[in-house]
């Protein structure tokens, strides 16, 4: 199920409308945040530093997704037992 989530947050849901603004508003977030670094850091630092950040945050999302989509599953699993 895992693999499958992944699949889907890779191909679907990471290229949907509101992924991808949340993605250039986080774009410029992080040039804003990483700003002050380019003063006191080479350019290839910062970029390093960059690449990191973004990785951590994908995978932060990933992950979020595949619980959400377990919490929803388990929840309308609930609520149609409740229903009975």
């Amino acid at each position: 199920m895992e693999d499958l989530l992944s699949k889907i947050y890779d191909k679907v849901a990471y290229y949907e409308k509101d992924g991808i603004q949340f993605g250039n508003e986080y774009d410029c977030r992080v040039e804003e945040i990483l700003k002050p670094l380019r003063e006191t850091m080479a350019e290839s630092e910062v970029e390093e530093i960059k690449e990191l950040v973004y990785a951590a945050s994908y995978y932060a999302q990933k992950y979020g997704f595949m619980l959400g989509v377990r919490f929803m599953a388990k929840l309308m699993l609930e609520a149609m037992e409740s229903a009975e």
